[in-house]
C-alpha cells in the first residue's frame, strides 16, 4: 500500500543511497498507479542501462493502463 507520492519518494531515497533494485521496485508500484515522475526516473534508469527494454516496456504499459483507467473514472463522474 501507501500513497503513490510516497512510493516515488522512497524510490528516490533508495536510488540516492545506491539501492537501485529497491528504488525500481518502489517506482514500479507507483508507475502502475499512474505516477509520471516515477516513469521519468525509470526511463532515465533505462537510458543508463540499469533497466532492460522489457522492464521499461512493461512499466510504460502499466502506466498507460493506469492513466486510461483514471480517465474512464473521471468521465464516469461527469453529470
Amino acid at each position: 500500500g501507501g500513497s503513490v507520492r510516497s512510493r516515488f519518494l522512497l524510490g528516490a531515497v533508495e536510488s540516492k543511497k545506491g539501492n537501485h533494485f529497491l528504488a525500481y521496485k518502489h517506482w514500479r508500484i507507483s508507475i502502475a498507479a499512474g505516477c509520471d515522475e516515477s516513469l521519468r526516473f525509470f526511463e532515465r534508469a533505462f537510458d543508463e542501462g540499469r533497466v532492460t527494454k522489457d522492464e521499461y516496456g512493461a512499466a510504460r504499459r502499466d502506466h498507460q493502463k493506469a492513466r486510461d483507467e483514471m480517465q474512464i473514472n473521471e468521465k464516469s463522474r461527469l453529470p
